[in-house]
C-alpha cells in the first residue's frame, strides 16, 4: 500500500493495484500462456495435442524465492469410455487417475499420488453420477474426508 498525506494528521493509506504482463498463443493443437509480475514472478503454461486422444500440459511457476518454484507435467489419455492422467512434478511428485464410463451415467475412478520428499501418499476413489439435468459425485480420498456434490440445472 502506499502513504498518501491528508490535511489532517492521520494518514490515508491506499492499495496499490497488482498488475502483470501476459502473453497467449493459441493454435487448434497448442496453447501457450506467460504471465510476468512486477515482482519477477514467471508463469507458463503449455498444452500440446499430440493426437486426437492424447494431451501433454506442463505449467511452471519460477520466482526469486528458494524453494517456492514449482513445475508440473501432465500427460491426458482420453478413450472411447475411459479418461487417465500422468503426473510429475518438482520436489518428487508423482500421481495419476483413471476413471471409467461404467454405464451411460455412472463413472467410477481412482487416483494415486506419491510425495517422495514429505514421504506421503494417497489414494482416491470417485463415483459420478450423470443425468442430462442433475449429477452427483462421491469422492473419498486417504488423508481426507468423503466429499459429495450434487448439482442440477434447475437451481
Amino acid at each position: 500500500s502506499m502513504e498518501v498525506p491528508s490535511q489532517g494528521p492521520e494518514v490515508i493509506k491506499v492499495p496499490t493495484s497488482q498488475y502483470e504482463f501476459g502473453a497467449n498463443y493459441i493454435d487448434p493443437k497448442l496453447m501457450l500462456i506467460g504471465r510476468i509480475a512486477p515482482d519477477g514472478r514467471l508463469n507458463g503454461r503449455v498444452k500440446y495435442e499430440v493426437t486426437e486422444n492424447l494431451f501433454a500440459q506442463m505449467n511452471a511457476q519460477l520466482t526469486n524465492e528458494p524453494g517456492y518454484s514449482q513445475g508440473m507435467f501432465n500427460l491426458d489419455y482420453k478413450g472411447k469410455d475411459f479418461r487417465t492422467q500422468c503426473q510429475v512434478g518438482n520436489n518428487g511428485f508423482y500421481g495419476g487417475n483413471y476413471i471409467q464410463s461404467v454405464t451411460k451415467n455412472l463413472s467410477l475412478g481412482t487416483e494415486g499420488f506419491w510425495l517422495q520428499q514429505q514421504r506421503k501418499s494417497g489414494v482416491g476413489f470417485l463415483a459420478r453420477y450423470d443425468t442430462k439435468n442433475m449429477g452427483c459425485n462421491w469422492t473419498n480420498c486417504k488423508h481426507w474426508t468423503g466429499f459429495t456434490e450434487l448439482r442440477s440445472e434447475s437451481v
